[in-house]
């Protein structure tokens, strides 16, 4: 499945890589998202468009580790990571946490 952006995400976790279309991603990051990380959350998706429009076809999502987990209380965060430096990091309604390295 394609999206408008021609562009997927790669989801690696410890059972394996799922790919998905960008479009799709974007639309569970603004569903995952406390309301008052919303703003935040609609800058990464600002993000990942760019990202796709400068001509990249698979961006990289990374599970974060149980340690880091039990650091934010069990909370989800998600870490954008630009040249190395995180960039945002903010908890998030689901269980899971994920890190994007763009």
């Amino acid at each position: 499945m394609q999206d408008r952006f021609g562009i997927y995400l790669s989801i690696e976790t410890s059972k394996g890589t799922i790919t998905i279309p960008l479009e799709r991603a974007i639309e569970r990051i603004l569903y995952d998202t406390h309301p008052a990380y919303l703003p935040t959350a609609e800058r990464l998706c600002q993000i990942l468009k760019s990202k796709a429009l400068d001509g990249n076809k698979i961006l990289t999502i990374k599970a974060v580790d149980q340690a880091l987990k039990l650091l934010v209380c069990n909370k989800r965060i998600i870490e954008v990571r630009v040249d190395g430096a995180v960039y945002y990091a903010w908890p998030l309604r689901r269980e899971d946490s994920f890190t994007f390295d763009l």
